[in-house]
């Protein structure tokens, strides 16, 4: 069965359903789904090779290929040429007939990598060297003033050291950090992560600045993960946010940070992996002044990336359903639960009366008004989650974002939600260029409303956070990455047959007649 031998794969190579999800650009949930056989397969030699192709990375050690040959069937499969190993290790993944025999091998190694990391086989190390030939290696000295960290855990000690030399800067020092290394696929430990998050947010709080510049593969996947490890950042102090196209199979990539004018860190991995590598974490001023100069030799090749606005939720979401409806062009919107963009009329008239509320009916009238012009001559598509009878069952279904529009909480019962539903029905049929997409995968949304307005704009509003006075607005403005996320939203719903436009509306009337009769026998 697949999902026995993804999961055997997955704790051969030691590798977090993040970890691969972020390396093959889908979302987490899929790859949990895949691997406790709740989804099938996709019929897609796409999805499946990329992944073989990461797998076959990590089976870098001789008991793991013993292990893999075993499981595949073909002894000295690794003496052959890549491509044949890779395309056996396809062909094994997709047979029914062949099964895991080598559980109590995976239990072995697994046992094996635990006493091989409780070793402590990483460590730092403060460096004094002299040289007999001054003349001939006086710019390799090492100094009282620098220090070797090896290895992965090497690697961890020498971030948060160079983060502690921040917390003794001046008020207005900077930070400036640069990383084209894999975050997620390196740094294994979410609370790692989470320490260095914690720390660099606390520094900001004190008034150090940041100047952040991300290595960004042009993917909503992507784009997502990047806010999930770094929105708790952006809420926070003054930030400067750069972009760099992300390199494809870059061998070597590597991680910098200059901590104002007290230290700078510098460590590279290869493909990925970080044990056999070392960093260096210097507070030498030459050392420091050549590091910012390299620093800022790779920011002039950026772009600004992120617009970050700490705002008012009011303010936010006038910005979002006013300014941006008005401009004429294709957009769509993300929005996990039913949007104010559809909300029915009736529901407005009623809500308006209850609570003698002027401002709901404003920006309805507003809203509708510029929808008809758009979607005369452009496409509007709404992306949300396929609605479950378990869903309304539970009352997991999501109310339209009354509160950050009109500061009011409005009521929202089961059968306003079905009326809701009803006028989408309505809408599909009134305008063809209105696409309504069902989607049972929307990665890492659920805490987010992404506007993308044509190919020139992505507004990202961060309803999660809890800022004391207001929220964070996410503005990217970039051609290239716009264009780029319209493509990955259409390659998803087409990956994973989403339902849009009438086979949508199809599933939503008969959704609408089960509803009604599970409320009739409930009495409701």
């Amino acid at each position: 069965m697949f999902y026995l031998k993804l999961d055997f794969m997955m704790k051969l190579t030691e590798c977090k359903n993040s970890i691969l999800a972020n390396s093959i650009l889908v979302d987490p949930s899929l790859i949990s789904r895949l691997r406790s056989g709740k989804r099938k397969l996709p019929k897609n030699e796409n999805f499946l090779m990329p992944m073989i192709k990461y797998f076959f990375k990590r089976i870098n050690t001789e008991e793991k290929i013993s292990i893999v040959e075993s499981a595949v069937g073909i002894k000295d499969l690794w003496k052959t040429a890549e491509s044949n190993i890779e395309n056996c290790i396809y062909q094994w993944f997709t047979s029914e007939d062949s099964e895991i025999t080598d559980n109590d091998l995976i239990k072995k190694y697994s046992i094996n990598v635990q006493r091989h990391h409780k070793s402590g086989n990483t460590h730092h190390k403060k460096c004094h060297l002299s040289c007999a030939n001054e003349e001939g290696c006086k710019h390799g000295v090492l100094t009282d003033t620098t220090w070797h960290y090896f290895g992965l855990e090497g690697r961890k000690k020498a971030l948060l050291e160079a983060l502690r030399y921040a917390k003794n800067q001046p008020q207005g020092s900077t930070i400036y950090f640069h990383t084209d290394e894999n975050i997620l696929s390196i740094y294994n430990d979410d609370r790692f992560v989470s320490e260095v998050i914690n720390i660099i947010r606390e520094r900001l709080t004190e008034g150090i600045k940041l100047v952040i510049i991300h290595n960004i593969i042009n993917d909503i996947n992507h784009i997502m993960n990047l806010l999930h490890i770094w929105s708790n950042i952006y809420e926070y102090g003054e930030i400067s946010s750069f972009y760099y196209p992300k390199v494809k199979n870059n061998l070597v990539s590597s991680t910098l940070m200059i901590v104002g004018k007290s230290c700078a860190l510098i460590g590279n991995s290869v493909d990925n992996e970080i044990e056999g590598t070392f960093a260096e974490l210097s507070s030498d001023k030459k050392v420091i002044v050549s590091l910012k100069k390299q620093f800022d030799m790779i920011k002039e090749k950026c772009r600004p990336f992120i617009f970050s606005y700490k705002v008012n939720y009011e303010l936010a979401n006038e910005w979002q359903y006013k300014e941006l409806i008005k401009m004429p062009s294709n957009s769509i919107l993300i929005h996990h639960g039913l949007s104010f963009s559809t909300i029915p009329k009736d529901f407005v008239d009623k809500m308006s009366l209850k609570y003698n509320c002027v401002k709901l009916k404003k920006y309805y009238e507003f809203f509708i008004t510029h929808l008809k012009k758009n979607v005369e001559s452009y496409k509007y598509t709404e992306i949300i989650p396929i609605p479950t009878r378990e869903m309304v069952i539970t009352a997991r279904y999501e109310k339209p974002a009354f509160k950050g529009l009109i500061g009011v909480d409005l009521e929202y019962t089961l059968e306003d939600y079905i009326n809701h539903i009803k006028n989408i029905i309505d809408i599909v049929d009134k305008y063809p260029n209105y696409n309504i997409v069902l989607s049972r995968l929307i990665p890492k949304t659920e805490d987010y409303i992404i506007f993308v307005k044509g190919q020139s704009s992505v507004s990202i509003f961060d309803k999660k956070l809890h800022i004391p006075n207001g929220k964070n607005l996410y503005i990217i403005k970039n051609y290239s990455i716009s264009s780029a996320i319209v493509e990955s939203i259409d390659y998803h719903i087409k990956i994973n047959n989403e339902l849009q436009g009438q086979e949508a509306k199809v599933y939503l009337i008969n959704f609408i007649i089960e509803l009604e009769k599970y409320m009739d026998i409930m009495g409701i």
